[in-house]
C-alpha cells in the first residue's frame, strides 16, 4: 500500500509541479502596473479624476458605470448648469475653477459622481518632482499645483534630453526600465520647464515574482492551465534565474520524504529592468494513479535563485479533490 500512495503522491507532485515550473514557451512584454483591484459587486460611476487643464484647450471627459444592469443614460453639468447627454463630454474651459457633474440612470438606480477641474494660462504654480516607486527601475514624476499634488496631463519627462514620457489625465509621467546610471531630467507644460535634476539610479539587481495563476482546488481529471510571471524590478539585466519547486502532500505528510518531490528547472532568456517574464502552463491531472484518485491539499513551495546568490520565494496551496 505505501508503494501505491507513493506513485500517487509522485505522479500528482509532477502535475502539481508543472503548474509553477512549464518551461515552453517563453515570452517577454512591458511591465504592467501591477496593482490589480478585485472588482466589488457595488455599482459605480467613473468619469476619471480632477485634473488641470490649459485654458480654451479642448478638453473629453467619458462616463462609464460597472455592476449596473440594463440601459444606462447619461447626463452632464458644468458649474450646476445642464451641459448634455451621452457618454462623453467634449468642451473648452475658460480661466478658473468649475465643478463637473455627471449621471448614469438605468430606469431604476441613478449614480452620480462630481470632480473639479481647474483650467490655467500659465505655469506658474506648477512644479514636477520625480518619485521612486517599490521597483527600482521605474520613476514617477508627480505634479503639483501651489504645493499640492495633482493630475495635470500633456507634461512632457525628458531623460538626458530625450522624450520619456507624458503625463495623462489620471496618471502621472512614468518612466519604466531604468537602468543604473546617472540622468538628467526635465520636464515641460506647454513648452516651458516646470522641473528639472538629476536622479542618480543604484546598481540593483532585484526579480519579483509578479503573479501566478493556481485555483484553490482542482478536480482529478483537470487541464490546468496557469501561468508563472516573475518581473525584474532592478536596474540591471537578470541573465536567467534558477527554480526550485518543492511540493508535499499534506495528507500523507507522515509518509516523510515520500510525500514530497522537488523539482528544478533553469530558465536561460536574459530578462532587462521593466519587463516581465511570462511562462505559460498547461498540465492535466489524472483520474486516478494505481486505482486511487491522487487527491489531498497541497504546498508548493517554489524559490527562485539568480545573481549572485540572490532569491525571491512564494508559498502556494492548493487542493486536488
Amino acid at each position: 500500500m505505501k508503494e501505491t500512495l507513493h506513485d500517487i503522491i509522485y505522479v500528482t507532485a509532477i502535475v502539481l509541479a508543472a503548474i509553477v515550473v512549464l518551461l515552453s514557451p517563453y515570452y517577454l512584454f512591458p511591465l504592467e502596473d501591477p496593482n490589480d483591484i478585485a472588482a466589488s459587486n457595488t455599482p459605480v460611476l467613473d468619469i476619471g479624476c480632477s485634473r488641470v487643464v490649459w485654458v480654451d484647450e479642448t478638453t473629453s471627459l467619458s462616463a462609464a458605470v460597472s455592476n449596473m444592469a440594463g440601459a444606462v443614460t447619461y447626463q452632464w453639468w458644468i458649474d450646476g448648469k445642464h451641459w448634455g447627454e451621452g457618454n462623453t463630454l467634449t468642451t473648452t474651459f475658460s480661466k478658473g475653477l468649475h465643478t463637473i457633474h455627471a449621471e448614469a440612470n438605468n430606469g431604476e438606480q441613478t449614480l452620480q459622481k462630481n470632480i473639479s477641474i481647474r483650467s490655467v494660462g500659465s505655469v506658474e504654480g506648477i512644479s514636477v518632482d520625480p518619485i521612486p516607486s517599490e521597483s527600482y527601475g521605474m520613476w514617477r514624476f508627480q505634479a503639483y499645483l501651489d504645493g499640492d499634488p495633482t493630475n495635470i496631463p500633456g507634461i512632457q519627462v525628458s531623460f538626458n534630453n530625450q522624450l520619456a514620457d507624458s503625463s495623462r489625465p489620471c496618471s502621472p509621467a512614468n518612466i519604466i526600465g531604468v537602468r543604473a546610471g546617472s540622468y538628467t531630467w526635465v520636464a515641460k507644460y506647454h513648452d516651458q520647464i516646470v522641473g528639472s535634476g538629476t536622479i542618480e539610479v543604484p546598481s540593483i539587481q532585484k526579480l519579483k515574482i509578479f503573479r501566478i495563476d493556481i485555483e484553490p482546488t482542482y478536480r482529478t481529471g483537470d487541464t490546468i492551465s496557469s501561468i508563472l510571471v516573475v518581473t525584474n524590478v532592478g536596474t540591471q539585466d537578470i541573465a536567467g534565474f534558477h527554480v526550485r519547486t518543492y511540493v508535499l502532500n499534506n495528507k500523507y505528510a507522515y509518509m516523510g520524504d515520500a510525500a514530497a518531490r522537488e523539482f528544478t528547472f533553469d530558465y536561460s532568456k536574459n530578462i532587462k529592468p521593466g519587463e516581465l517574464a511570462q511562462i505559460p502552463i498547461n498540465a492535466h491531472i489524472p483520474e486516478k494513479v494505481k486505482g486511487i484518485r491522487p487527491t489531498g491539499r497541497y504546498t508548493i513551495d517554489l524559490e527562485i535563485s539568480y545573481g549572485s546568490g540572490k532569491t525571491t520565494s512564494i508559498t502556494l496551496y492548493t487542493e486536488v479533490v
